[in-house]
């Protein structure tokens, strides 16, 4: 479960993974509080999900490298990545 953190400028962090910044302080979560229809996930966490896992990225590296003997712009795992910065671009 990911957990959400407020710090001294009164910005909300939702920590995936790692550890919390120093001026961060926890918030507590309550189960009765209905989620907030405006929140939009932030887009690195947004990209980060909607990346294949690494291990799936190296396979498709491999295969690539395999059949072509080079990674080109034309590859599976390049345009997969593309199509997640593309998707959710840095704002």
């Amino acid at each position: 479960m990911h957990k959400k953190f407020i710090d001294n400028e009164g910005a909300i962090h939702w920590l995936i993974q790692g550890e919390p910044l120093e001026d961060w302080t926890e918030l507590e979560e309550d189960p009765n509080q209905l989620p907030d229809i405006n929140y939009i996930i932030p887009y690195d966490a947004r990209r980060m999900n909607a990346y294949p896992q690494l291990s799936n990225q190296l396979d498709m590296l491999w295969h690539e490298l395999n059949a072509s003997g080079s990674i080109t712009t034309d590859g599976t795992w390049f345009n997969t990545i593309k199509n997640v910065k593309d998707s959710i671009p840095k704002p």
